[in-house]
C-alpha cells in the first residue's frame, strides 16, 4: 500500500459496510470481443466473490447483450457518445442506500491475479479515500495467452515516486479505481469528454498534479475550465492521500491500442469547438444526449467508435 499524503491528514474512517464493484458495458458498433471480454470478466469477478453491478448501454434500436437481472442496469439511449462514466455515475447512484460505504469502478476487460484484492482495498479505504486497485498490468496479445506488454499503476510508481511517474505513456492511469461512497456521492465521476479519456484528468486530479500532462494542452480553453472546477473539488476531497492496492491485472486484448486513439480523441473534440455546456445534456434516461445541432461533430464521435477496431 502507498500513500502519498498522511493517513492521518486524509482522516481515517471506518467503513463496516459493503463494498460495490460497478463496471460498464457498452458496444455501439457490436464487437464481438468486447462481448467475451465481458463474460469472462464477470465470471472472474464471481469466483472471487464480488458484489457485481453492472450498468448496460444500448444505443437506437440496438439488443441488450446481457440478460436482465436485479444488479444489471440496463438503459436505451438513442445518441452514440462516450457514455462510461456518466452510466458509472448513474449505477452509483442507483445503490441501495445503506449498505455500500465503497464503490469500485472496474472495466469489464480485466482479470485480477490478487484474489485478495477486495479486502486489501477495503483496508486501504479505511485510511485514504481513493485508490487504484492494482500495481501492474500486463497487456495480453491476441490470443490472451502472453502478456505482450508491462506496466505499473500511476498510483504505484507515484507512491515510489519514480523519476517518469509523469509520463502516461509509460504508466497506466485507469482500469481500476475505488473511492469512499461518501466521496462519490459529493464529487461524481468526471464524465464530460465523449470520446473517452476522463479516466486521465481523474487520475491525475486525485493526485494532486495540475500540470501533468497539462490539460491546457489536451482540451479547449472552455473545456478546461470546467474541468479545472471539477478538479478543485476532487482535490479538496481527495487531499493527495491516494492508495494503491498491491497486485497485478491482466488486460484483455480488443484490438489494436494505437487504434483506441488515445492522444487523438481530444483532438476531434477541439477540432470540432465542442463545449460540454452547450452541446450535450443529460436526457431522461440519465445519459448524455446531443443538444446542439453539429452533425459533423457527432459523425466525428460515431465515427471514433468504428475506428477503434475492437475485433482487430
Amino acid at each position: 500500500m502507498h500513500f502519498f499524503l498522511s493517513p492521518r491528514r486524509a482522516g481515517r474512517k471506518e467503513l463496516p459496510g459493503k463494498l460495490a464493484v460497478l463496471t460498464p458495458y457498452f458496444n455501439p458498433a457490436g464487437y464481438q470481443k468486447l462481448k467475451e471480454n465481458y463474460l469472462r470478466f464477470a465470471e472472474s469477478m464471481r469466483s472471487q466473490g464480488a458484489d457485481l453491478w453492472t450498468v448496460e448501454v444500448a444505443f437506437g434500436e440496438q439488443q441488450f447483450f446481457l440478460p436482465s437481472s436485479e444488479k444489471t442496469l440496463q438503459i436505451r439511449t438513442p445518441d452514440i457518445l462516450w457514455q462510461k462514466e456518466r452510466a458509472l455515475n448513474v449505477l452509483a447512484a442507483s445503490l441501495p442506500v445503506h449498505a455500500y460505504d465503497k464503490v469500485a469502478w472496474v472495466d469489464a476487460d480485466v482479470l485480477f491475479e490478487n484474489s485478495h484484492w477486495m479486502a486489501d482495498l477495503a483496508r486501504i479505504l479505511e485510511d485514504v479515500p481513493v485508490a487504484q486497485c492494482f500495481s501492474s498490468v500486463s497487456i495480453f496479445n491476441r490470443s490472451n495467452t502472453f502478456a505482450a506488454l508491462q506496466r505499473l499503476s500511476l498510483a504505484q510508481a507515484a507512491g515510489a515516486h519514480h523519476a517518469s511517474m509523469e509520463d502516461l505513456r509509460v504508466f497506466q492511469p485507469g482500469f481500476v479505481w475505488a473511492a469512499r461512497r461518501s466521496l462519490l456521492s459529493r464529487c461524481s465521476l468526471y464524465d464530460y469528454l465523449v470520446v473517452g479519456g476522463n479516466d486521465v484528468l481523474m487520475a491525475t486530479a486525485f493526485l494532486g498534479w495540475n500540470n501533468h500532462p497539462d490539460p491546457r494542452l489536451m482540451l479547449s480553453t472552455q473545456m478546461y475550465r470546467h474541468y479545472a472546477h471539477w478538479r478543485k473539488k476532487a482535490q479538496k476531497m481527495a487531499k493527495g492521500a491516494v492508495g494503491c492496492v498491491e497486485g497485478r491485472i491482466f488486460h484483455l486484448w480488443h484490438g489494436h491500442s494505437a487504434n483506441r486513439q488515445y492522444l487523438e480523441r481530444y483532438g476531434y473534440l477541439k477540432e470540432h469547438d465542442f463545449d460540454c455546456t452547450k452541446d450535450i445534456a443529460i436526457g431522461k434516461d440519465g445519459l448524455w444526449h446531443w443538444a446542439t445541432d453539429k452533425p459533423n461533430l457527432h459523425a466525428r464521435v460515431r465515427q471514433f467508435f468504428l475506428d477503434r477496431k475492437d475485433d482487430g
